[in-house]
């Protein structure tokens, strides 16, 4: 159940941002891994949610292979790329409203794909396309945009704080075996109630299967290095705290003024050193006063 924490946590997010490095372009197999467990019924039953694909990046025969993943009734992809390659004597533009109005695509059991973020935020502009992003993320059951950072990260700085799970792709320096791929994985997941969820996890797939399986990362705790050579002992002071032989003598001979002599007779004297103005007559001592 503890691999399954991570899908769980995916299937309640609302509105999925899959950030990918260049180094780590596997976010279209890690986005066909997470939607084929959906509708494998490997959490619940979703195997009824309809697949919209909607492609700002790329022709739609470079995804033709996800039809024999999904099958062609649960999955619908949309060109919005060829027309600009193809059809060059028209000034074509991307209708963003008509996306929003097509009852093929709004629904609360569709699961609108876009790939990708980056390649629409330079068509349209970056203001036009997050407005279109949040209204359908609204209107659909689960939107999942794939970013690369590499295209637009000026346009799109603080791509982490759109939607409500951001997830980072980053490359993972393994080995793999048996046409698997590895790569790191971070989750940022802002929960209903207010609070956040952060994972790091490292991420297996299959490229012939794409199942996925997250492992924990290991926690690498640094080594303390301990020395206990003099010079670390000794205080760091401005000036000289030790004494050597001959000054710890000299201190114990030093007699303190408020230590007892032993040398000197158990006795006290009062010795005074009369004035000149001083009168000793011992008959009348206070015969110099005037009264």
């Amino acid at each position: 159940m503890a691999e399954l924490k991570p899908f769980v946590i995916l299937q309640e997010s609302k509105f999925m941002v899959i950030d990918e490095d260049s180094k780590a372009t596997y976010a279209d197999h890690f986005v066909t891994g997470y939607v084929q467990m959906l509708k494998s019924g490997g959490l619940t039953n979703n195997s009824h949610r309809q697949i919209h694909l909607l492609l700002f990046i790329g022709p739609d025969r470079f995804y033709d292979y996800l039809f024999e993943v999904f099958g062609k009734d649960n999955l619908k992809i949309y060109d919005y790329f060829s027309p600009n390659i193809y059809d060059l004597s028209v000034n074509y533009e991307i209708n963003l409203d008509a996306i929003l109005a097509d009852d093929n695509i709004i629904g609360n059991q569709s699961i609108v794909i876009i790939n990708c973020l980056s390649s629409l935020i330079l068509t349209v502009g970056l203001a036009k396309a997050v407005r279109f992003v949040e209204k359908l993320s609204s209107r659909v059951g689960q939107l999942i945009c794939i970013f690369n950072r590499d295209i637009c990260v000026e346009k799109f700085p603080n791509i982490e704080t759109l939607g409500t799970t951001y997830i980072q792709l980053n490359s993972y320096k393994t080995t793999v075996m048996n046409n698997n791929i590895a790569y790191e994985i971070a989750m940022t997941h802002r929960k209903k109630g207010g609070g956040i969820w952060k994972k790091t996890l490292n991420a297996t797939q299959n490229l012939d299967t794409y199942e996925i399986k997250f492992e924990k990362m290991p926690i690498i705790i640094p080594k303390l290095k301990i020395s206990t050579s003099e010079s670390t002992l000794k205080p760091q002071a401005t000036f000289r705290t030790e004494m050597n032989a001959r000054e710890l003598e000299q201190r114990n001979k030093t007699p303190l003024p408020y230590t007892l002599n032993s040398n000197s007779p158990n006795e006290s004297k009062i010795h005074y050193v009369p004035d000149d103005v001083d009168d000793f007559d011992e008959e009348d001592p206070d015969d110099d006063l005037p009264f």
